[in-house]
C-alpha cells in the first residue's frame, strides 16, 4: 500500500488522496476562464462588427439617395460618409462615389462604395486581428431627373 506523509505528520493513503477535493474548484476555474473570456470577447467583437457594418450600410444608402436627387455633391457625400461611421474606424474607411454617365441625367447611375478592414471596424480586435477580412458595402442608385413644371396648353 502506498503511504505518503501529508502536512503535519498525517498519513495519506492512495484512497484518501483520490477523495481529497482540495484545489478542485481552482483547477476547474482555470479550465473554464479562458473559454468564457473568449466567448465574451468574441461577443463584443462581432457585435461591434455588426454595428459598424450596419452604420456603413445606412450611411451609404442615405448618401447615395441624397446624391441621386442632387441634394449634395459627390465630394460632400464622401466627407459625410466618413462622419457617419463609428469613431473608431473613421481613419481607415475608404469611400468612393462613381457615376456611370455624368452628362446624361436620364441614364446616370451613382455607385457609393465604402470599405474598411475588419480589424479596424471593431472596438477590440481579438479574433480579426490576424486576418485580412474587409467589410464592404455598395449602393447603386439611379439619378433622378430634375423636377419641371408641366406646360399648360390652355391658350
Amino acid at each position: 500500500m502506498f503511504v505518503k506523509l501529508f502536512g503535519r505528520g498525517r498519513i495519506l493513503t492512495r484512497a484518501r488522496m483520490y477523495r481529497c477535493r482540495k484545489g478542485a474548484v481552482a483547477a476547474e476555474f482555470a479550465l473554464i476562464v479562458p473559454i468564457m473570456s473568449a466567448l465574451a470577447f468574441g461577443t463584443i467583437e462581432y457585435g461591434s462588427l455588426f454595428f459598424s457594418y450596419s452604420a456603413m450600410q445606412s450611411a451609404s444608402r442615405d448618401l447615395a439617395r441624397q446624391v441621386a436627387v442632387n441634394s449634395i455633391s459627390i465630394e460632400n457625400a464622401q466627407y459625410q460618409a466618413v462622419a457617419r461611421v463609428p469613431g473608431w474606424m473613421r481613419d481607415s474607411v475608404n469611400v468612393v462615389v462613381l457615376q456611370s454617365a455624368p452628362g446624361n441625367a436620364a441614364a446616370n447611375v451613382y455607385t457609393l462604395r465604402m470599405s474598411v478592414p475588419a480589424r479596424e471596424a471593431t472596438i477590440m480586435p481579438f479574433f480579426t486581428r490576424g486576418g485580412d477580412m474587409m467589410l464592404q458595402t455598395e449602393i447603386e442608385m439611379k439619378q433622378e431627373l430634375p423636377f419641371s413644371e408641366p406646360e399648360n396648353d390652355d391658350d
